[in-house]
């Protein structure tokens, strides 16, 4: 919502899969590069995925987050290995865990009474994003 409000539609967005590995980041990375209107921000899957965007913004000196700012997901150990550290979103994966674990022991009359369940996010900043550079 508050990205239509920029301006900012869906059908505006180039959304790219990768394989999960640094490789994909890269991968997906050069073709977004090769498009008319290049990004300033990227979202990725992952934090294994954002390591290769970020890799490949160093083999082509795209300044991050000079030129480009990444953001990951997952908050994983990778994310403060790259360079710049990773801003990442970071989700409770124990307790999904757990949730999904319950959820698959369960009867089939116990599982009627299961709820889908909103868990908490947290935005990790670091110096992988910074604001638009006009």
């Amino acid at each position: 919502m508050e990205l239509e409000k920029q301006g900012i539609t869906r059908s505006t967005v180039p959304l790219l899969e990768s394989a999960y590995k640094i490789e994909g980041g890269r991968t997906a990375m050069k073709r977004l590069m090769d498009l008319k209107e290049r990004p300033t921000a990227i979202f990725c899957g992952s934090d294994i995925i954002a390591a290769g965007v970020i890799k490949y913004c160093h083999e082509h000196q795209i300044a991050v987050p000079g030129e480009i700012s990444i953001l990951g997901f997952d908050n994983l150990e990778i994310a403060e290995l790259t360079t710049p550290d990773l801003t990442t979103v970071e989700v409770p994966a124990r307790e999904m865990g757990t949730i999904a674990g319950d959820y698959l022991l369960a009867t089939t009359a116990q599982r009627q009474h299961m709820r889908q369940r909103e868990l908490p996010l947290r935005l990790v900043v670091r110096s992988s994003t910074a604001p638009i550079a006009r």
